[in-house]
């Protein structure tokens, strides 16, 4: 099982790259939650909270592909070093806000989102730019679903810490540090760095955007689910008069998601990748029905560790799937296309979570959750595999 990955790891300046990558996208697993911990600390409401972090998150998918179509066209190394830096100017008025004003904060939120820098897909185009043996790339993004994972392993536990026990303020900071510290040194490792491809070149090479739209659409809806999540999370525990453990629920599907990967990771994927997004998406489904129904702290836990067993697998096949469909010279633009809409699905589930806490319950808006989940397992089931064609067939 090791061995598969000790493969993978062998190629030259991927630690270096991964392990940047692995700081640089810490405020991933921070900036949401941190946003909901603060604005519901200060103004007293889930409702605002779910909006500023809906915002910050839409805005984010929104400038996403934006920011994969310079990096391709121009490479990565301008969007790396700029990006940052405008997320880190966002959050400096989000948290003013937070403490004076709710448009401020949403002006911060815009500002933040716009600049939230996309190390993560960054990284996957790199993997796929130096491994020879491309039968291993489905190990390399499931190593990096792993990485994710340990992110949102750390990063719930530390911005729950921070901002609760610190100041309300902290936890955002840190998430800024983190992605200004990963970005650069990832733009400092120029050995890895792709090389960009003229506009006319990449105008030539079509994406896929039947398949690209139905992934989109069925991350929308799992994307409902991590945003949701948070907002329910923090909820539940608020009602029992525990919000402190959120972040240790969090953590809880961040390890069952690691676990999974792991597995899925140690051998290149056998069969018909949209076949697998089919049957993961509907154990996402099943794994989500309980919840609405559970009473404590220790259950809901029990159920997010259940719940993350089918996270990496459905992630690692979607990104397969565009990997599979796409030229290279637009890679990182297709990567983003598909964050968009997990993160326009996440900033849905936190805005309309946060909506159905204040007017009914944490409880009953684990419904929401449901209905997300099973409508992404629907779109899978509609796809027809004819659209899962090899990328030299669209170039």
């Amino acid at each position: 099982m090791f061995r598969t990955y000790r493969s993978v790891l062998q190629t030259p300046g991927s630690l270096a790259f991964s392990s940047a990558g692995l700081v640089g996208r810490v405020p991933a697993s921070m900036t949401g939650l941190g946003i909901v911990l603060l604005i519901e600390t200060t103004m007293d409401s889930f409702t605002r909270a779910g909006l500023v972090a809906a915002v910050y998150i839409l805005t984010s998918a929104v400038a996403a592909p934006m920011q994969g179509r310079i990096a391709d066209t121009f490479g990565q190394t301008r969007v790396l070093i700029f990006a940052p830096i405008l997320y880190t100017i966002g959050i400096a008025f989000l948290l003013h806000g937070a403490l004076n004003s709710l448009t401020i904060a949403l002006v911060g939120a815009v500002v933040a989102g716009t600049g939230a820098p996309q190390t993560g897909n960054m990284v996957r185009t790199r993997w796929t730019h130096s491994l020879e043996d491309k039968e291993l790339l489905g190990t390399a993004f499931a190593w990096e679903a792993i990485l994710d994972e340990v992110v949102f392993i750390i990063g719930p536990v530390l911005v729950t810490f921070l901002t609760l026990n610190v100041d309300p303020r902290l936890g955002l900071v840190a998430a800024a540090v983190s992605a200004l510290a990963g970005a650069w040194l990832l733009a400092a490792l120029q050995s890895t760095t792709p090389e960009p491809t003229r506009r006319r070149e990449i105008e030539k090479d079509p994406l896929n955007g039947f398949l690209l739209g139905m992934l989109i659409i069925a991350g929308i809806g799992v994307g409902v689910v991590f945003g949701s999540s948070e907002v329910l999370i923090v909820a539940f525990t608020d009602e029992l008069h525990e919000k402190h453990l959120a972040g240790w629920v969090l953590a809880a599907s961040s390890i069952g998601s690691l676990l999974a990967g792991f597995v899925v990771g140690a051998r290149p994927m056998a069969g018909e990748p949209l076949t697998h997004l089919r049957i993961y998406t509907l154990a996402l489904t099943v794994a989500l029905i309980p919840l609405p129904f559970l009473t404590t702290t220790g259950q809901l836990t029990i159920g997010m560790f259940v719940m993350g067993l089918t996270v990496a697998p459905t992630l690692i096949t979607a990104v397969k799937l565009v990997e599979r469909v796409t030229p290279l010279t637009r890679l990182t633009e297709a990567l983003t296309w598909v964050s968009t809409g997990l993160a326009g699905g996440v900033a849905l589930g936190a805005a309309a979570s946060g909506r159905v806490v204040d007017v009914a319950s944490a409880s009953a808006g684990f419904y929401v959750v449901i209905i997300a989940a099973f409508s992404s397992m629907i779109v899978a089931m509609l796809t027809p595999i004819s659209q899962t064609l090899d990328r030299s067939k669209n170039i």
